[in-house]
């Protein structure tokens, strides 16, 4: 049996976006605290201090819920092989995950624990990579077609007592959208929720203004961002090879993002995704299953899955190429700083 060693251990770590808030007619109020293995930050800008707690104590909720690492969580319970009795939330939320893995081709895959625990690549360090022998084993319990769903049921049972759920990947997206919806069923009209990157616009900072979120500089995060986006009652997400990852003692970086297909740190040619939808979980899934399939392959994913091209996206390429698709244009607009570094193109 695997040891359980992290709470959230991501296949997706939710890279923070910097936001920029300024002044608007009311004072905003604020609340931060550890949940969800990270921070998390919620600004009301017409909310209350009681609005805040009744967030925080519903994120709270959803932690202890989506715990993998708790004999007592429903998540947690899943990894094991007795069949495991779902609350309607949680069996929708994992129901969307394994769809979603089937419409990816398994670029996504919420069964990665086995793979994710055999990596545990946390804070930046130097120390070798696990050998084939082991990926190979590790990658001989993930896929979901080692997952039972039952919809009637509501149950889930794991057929490998090796692998294990993970829900690393839209966990995050999935509480985002649920706090949206619960402040906004108490009047809350102007709001962010920033879930450990996962952020989420509740309307605009007012009637007339927008947000500004910008986009951290993936080559070096202590400089300014490469970009802001103008946007409003939307949720973005970024998945990035660059905060989490480790050495080996030749010097190769192996960074937390994951490709189910051989097991390792995926090597698509991208070092950024951004990616923009209506709904957190939507965003979630997206900027892991685009980041791993890479720039082109990802453009033609997004418009086989959006036709309607409501979803926007930010490809950041090793080589500082930046492709912004056509439904940002007006919204995203590169930092002046890097007009000599980056190209940016639209698609």
């Amino acid at each position: 049996m695997r040891k359980n060693v992290r709470k959230f251990a991501p296949v997706l770590i939710l890279i923070p976006l910097l936001f920029i808030l300024t002044g608007c007619g009311q004072d905003p109020v604020t609340k931060s605290g550890m949940l969800l293995d990270t921070v998390v930050t919620v600004t009301l800008y017409d909310g209350t201090q009681e609005d805040l707690d009744a967030a925080f104590t519903a994120i709270s909720g959803w932690d202890d819920r989506l715990d993998a690492f708790s004999d007592t969580s429903e998540i947690g319970q899943i990894n094991s092989e007795t069949p495991t009795v779902l609350s309607d939330e949680i069996y929708g939320l994992l129901k969307d995950s394994v769809t979603f893995s089937g419409t990816s081709s398994d670029a996504f895959d919420p069964v990665l624990g086995s793979l994710i625990d055999l990596w545990h690549i946390q804070d930046p360090e130097e120390r070798e990579a696990p050998t084939q022998e082991q990926i190979d084993e590790a990658r001989s319990h993930s896929g979901t077609n080692l997952l039972i769903l039952d919809d009637s049921a509501k149950t889930a049972v794991l057929t490998d007592s090796e692998a294990s759920v993970n829900l690393g990947a839209d966990a995050k997206g999935f509480v985002g959208d649920q706090i949206k919806t619960l402040l906004e069923e108490r009047g809350v009209k102007h709001g962010l929720i920033n879930l450990g990157g996962n952020i989420v616009l509740i309307g605009g900072k007012s009637d007339r203004e927008d947000f500004t979120i910008g986009i951290d500089n993936p080559f070096d995060t202590s400089k300014d961002p490469i970009a802001t986006l103008t946007l409003s009652d939307v949720s973005i997400v970024t998945s990035g090879d660059y905060q989490r990852w480790f050495t080996d003692s030749s010097g190769k970086k192996y960074h937390h993002i994951l490709d189910p297909s051989t097991g390792y740190p995926a090597e698509s040619g991208l070092t950024q995704v951004v990616v923009v939808a209506e709904s957190s979980e939507t965003a979630d899934m997206l900027s892991t299953t685009l980041f791993v399939m890479g720039k082109e392959k990802g453009l033609e994913f997004l418009k086989e899955i959006d036709p309607d091209g409501k979803i926007g996206a930010v490809f950041t390429e090793k080589d500082g190429t930046v492709t912004v698709t056509e439904n940002l244009k007006g919204k995203f607009e590169l930092n002046t700083e890097y007009q000599d570094e980056l190209a940016v193109s639209w698609s």
